[in-house]
């Protein structure tokens, strides 16, 4: 009688416990699909205004007959844009993957303001850039901001 009383606590506790990790395991699985719909809906709005800002500056080279200057802007535009495609899809990405990206906008940007700006991507030595992976755009938008606000200032001026 005891026997079958410790075995019956035994399987009930052990349903118990099955039961609690079950639950666990889909708690983190519904948070990082959460923070995965979050990064899409922040890249969805990223874009858009990315992109027509990018597609007006082409607009203003052509205009002003700059077709050196368009060509080149264009030809900086697709290779971010081939990035943002091929980094859609991965919730992560390298540091490397993510500086590059970011240089890569930095470059238009510098383009867009012709030159009244300075940029360095600075990373600590020791860090292995290929090894460490972040959030893809994670850096972007905070960047495009301090552009944003920090060229409304400059008159005649060059930022760093």
């Amino acid at each position: 009688m005891v026997i079958s009383l410790f075995i019956i606590s035994f399987f009930i506790l052990e349903s118990r416990n099955k039961q609690k990790r079950k639950t666990a395991v889909e708690k983190v699985i519904t948070e990082k699909k959460l923070t995965e719909l979050e990064m899409q809906a922040l890249k969805a709005q990223i874009n858009p205004h990315f992109v027509f800002n990018c597609l007006n500056s082409i607009k203003g080279f052509i205009f002003d007959r700059d077709y050196k200057q368009a060509d080149k802007y264009l030809d900086k535009f697709a290779d971010l844009m081939r990035s943002t495609i091929d980094n859609s899809d991965a919730s992560i990405i390298s540091l490397q993957n993510e500086i590059s990206y970011l240089d890569n906008y930095l470059q238009l940007e510098k383009l867009r303001f012709e030159d009244k700006f300075n940029y360095t991507i600075a990373v600590d030595e020791d860090i292995d850039k290929d090894q460490v992976f972040v959030p893809a755009m994670l850096l972007q938008p905070y960047v495009e901001n301090a552009i944003r606000y920090g060229m409304r200032f400059l008159e005649n001026k060059k930022g760093r």
